[in-house]
């Protein structure tokens, strides 16, 4: 049980969750741990909180949908985000948030092996519906080439 100051700032820097705080009105950082600055692609929550905006991660448009969800509904859990890091590399978060009067407070999750994997399931899907067409159009024409010889 966490009982002072001290147990919940341990909590926050260890947390293998990104955790974060941005302000409402504009996506500016004002906290974020260890693991949520890396996630991003920064070296330091130094390097984040009071100098980037989460729009420069990821497109205004979902921003916006996000912060309707949250005016909405309060809170929003699953919400699924395309980031792109600091070195362009692209990933995909699950983000959960609350919404504050001043401020948004949630945790991003890396689910980009996730993500891959359902592409990967659905391709294969793709390929083996189109494997199965290709195999009924040739029992179609086997059967018709029969027909005409009987």
């Amino acid at each position: 049980m966490m009982h002072n100051c001290e147990d919940y700032q341990k909590f926050f820097e260890k947390c293998p969750v990104g955790l974060y705080k941005t302000q409402q009105k504009d996506g500016l950082f004002v906290e974020i741990n260890p693991f949520g600055a890396k996630l991003l692609g920064y070296d330091s929550p130094k390097d984040v909180i009071g100098k980037v905006y989460s729009t420069a991660h990821y497109p205004k448009a979902t921003r916006a949908k996000l912060v309707d969800v949250l005016h909405t509904e309060g809170s929003v859990s699953d919400f699924e985000i395309e980031f792109e890091q600091v070195d362009g590399t692209v990933l995909w978060v699950s983000a959960t948030a609350t919404n504050g009067d001043e401020f948004i407070i949630g945790s991003l999750t890396d689910i980009s092996e996730r993500k891959r994997m359902e592409y990967e399931i659905k391709s294969l899907k793709i390929s083996q519906l189109s494997v199965l067409k290709q195999i009924s159009q040739d029992v179609r024409q086997r059967c018709e080439a029969l027909d005409k010889v009987i």
